[in-house]
């Protein structure tokens, strides 16, 4: 009895372990080489058992059916989705995450994929597009933005792509309804219920790449009904058949067919990104995810590359170019007509008006524009003209809001002054401030930069002396020290000598330089400079032949 259980238990473990755990775990490392090397003992087997095993196979085909091991979809999604989620290799485990999400793709309607219309980024036909504007549209980071009518976004006429901003002029101040109506680009519009794979062929197609999504109930009784009819002649829903396409007004309010209501917006990135089972960020993209709306994090460095700081501003106008110039001419010397000369001065004004934009709606996200930094050495004076900025003095802790007509770097104008009358270096000349200057909102300011300072002190220098040599040259005149009598060998008669000046001209030099002008007479007296350390003004008599 004992012998025979003994057998009994020796023979199912040794059958278990080396029938069946020991192949098992060799063949399941190394099953396609076990394979190759064994494969002649399986066909021989099959060849010696095959009278007896191939009838028994056909009875058993009939009463109980082919054994073919099949998975459907879900079936299959499911296998695939415990495959990668237990895969190590992560390259396999991606791939197949995208063909779970191309398996899945087939039973998603475009209401799964969409971004819901609240977080559609859209521009009213109204809007101005001037440099704030340009800006934000940039900022967002959308190639197409959807255009509609007035303040109501659901009347969305056409859209527009930013390379239509490329060359349009800033200062022109268009309104987006003449940017649309050039380009009068066709929409399309679905019902939220079409498949998304159709959608897809749509896309495939080349004719559009973003389509609204309309939420009206009797869209969805046929999807291919809408495909190819148009809106308020702008938009087109649908056009793979251009030969096939019924055309609809979404102003008509008698049209049965109307959309009543858009509940979100599919481009064809948000489908692929669904297939893709993750999200596609580029270099200009704000928004992570269109359903979670997870921001993308941005360093401070980047936030002030991707935002508009400080740039050229517009000229000033006549009245408050007078008004800076007579305040420069009442708080520095050397602003004054001894040193600059007005057209001198006015264009060292004019070329030096700088501004800062900052978008209303991201003001308090966005970093402030430092004009002055702590301690920082700096080589330029700023007038605040229009705006507020803010001043903060870190030693003390203390800040205030500074507003227009306040003015920093005054020690460098001094400086300058200094060095200027004793004709020193001026390369060297900067100073250090002792607390920080931002600008939070928007701002425009003159800055003079020292050396476009010290350059238009040496233009008005050159041009005054350019001014005393001309007339110098073309006023050539006879000094007598009799005032009664001349000799011949010295004088010079004046209608001659000036007879092939220009009347104009002569009246320019004798009136614009000095003040008088050339009398008819005979005897002219013309206001020249002495030669003395005075510069005083006297008369100078010169006769006639």
């Amino acid at each position: 009895m004992a012998s025979g259980t003994l057998a009994f238990v020796l023979s199912s473990a040794g059958i278990v372990i080396l029938g069946e755990i020991a192949p098992q775990s060799a063949c399941a490392k190394y099953a396609l080489a076990i394979g190759a090397r064994t494969i002649w003992i399986t066909k021989l087997m099959m060849i010696v058992t095959a009278p007896l095993s191939w009838p028994i196979s056909k009875i058993l085909d009939v009463i109980l059916g082919k054994d073919i091991k099949t998975y459907n979809r879900e079936r299959l999604v499911e296998l695939l989705k415990i495959t990668y989620e237990q895969e190590s290799n992560l390259n396999l485990a991606a791939d197949l995450r995208i063909a779970v999400g191309a398996i899945e793709i087939v039973k998603k309607n475009v209401k799964d994929v969409m971004t819901k219309i609240e977080h559609v980024f859209m521009l009213s036909e109204d809007d101005v597009l001037d440099n704030q504007m340009i800006e934000e549209i940039i900022d967002k980071g959308y190639s197409r933005i959807p255009v509609y009518e007035g303040i109501d976004r659901s009347k969305v006429k056409s859209f527009v792509m930013i390379r239509d901003f490329v060359l349009l002029d800033k200062k022109s101040n268009l309104t987006v309804k003449v940017i649309s109506d050039f380009h009068r680009r066709k929409i399309r519009v679905v019902d939220e219920n079409m498949p998304v794979t159709e959608l897809l062929e749509e896309f495939k197609a080349g004719h559009y790449h973003m389509a609204l999504v309309s939420g009206e109930a009797s869209n969805s009784d046929n999807h291919s009904e809408n495909s190819g009819k148009e809106i308020n002649d702008n938009i087109s829903i649908g056009e793979i058949k251009q030969e096939n396409i019924p055309l609809i007004n979404i102003e008509d309010k008698a049209s049965d067919k109307r959309p009543k209501e858009f509940v979100g917006l599919i481009t064809l990135e948000d489908i692929v990104e669904e297939i893709l089972q993750s999200e596609i960020v580029d270099e200009s993209d704000s928004i992570l995810d269109n359903v979670q709306r997870n921001k993308r994090k941005v360093t401070k460095m980047q936030l002030n590359q991707l935002m508009t700081c400080e740039s050229l501003g517009d000229p000033l106008s006549f009245n408050m170019r007078n008004i800076v110039t007579k305040w420069l001419h009442e708080h520095h010397e050397i602003f004054g007509r001894k040193y600059f000369e007005p057209r001198a001065l006015e264009n060292l004004i004019q070329k030096n008006i700088r501004q800062v934009m900052i978008s209303s709606q991201r003001r308090q996200d966005q970093a402030p524009v430092m004009l002055y930094e702590y301690l920082m050495p700096s080589k330029r004076f700023i007038l605040i003209l229009e705006g507020k900025a803010k001043c903060l003095f870190p030693r003390s802790n203390m800040s205030f809001e500074i507003g227009p007509w306040t003015s920093f770097g005054d020690l460098l104008i001094e400086k300058a002054y200094e060095c200027w009358k004793k004709g020193e270096n001026v390369n060297s000349i900067q100073f250090k401030p002792d607390f920080e200057l931002s600008a939070t909102q928007p701002c425009r300011f003159l800055q003079i930069p020292i050396s476009s300072l010290f350059h238009t002190l040496r233009i008005s220098r050159f041009t005054r002396k350019m001014r005393r040599d001309t007339f110098t040259n073309n006023l050539e005149i006879t000094i007598s020290n009799d005032k009664d009598t001349v000799t011949s060998d010295t004088e010079i008669e004046p209608k001659k000598k000036l007879s092939g000046l220009d009347e104009t001209r002569l009246r320019s030099i004798s009136t614009n330089s000095f003040g008088q002008r050339v009398n008819s007479n005979p005897y002219t007296y013309t206001e020249l400079p002495k030669r003395n350390s005075n510069h005083e003004l006297g008369f100078v008599k010169t006769t006639p032949s």
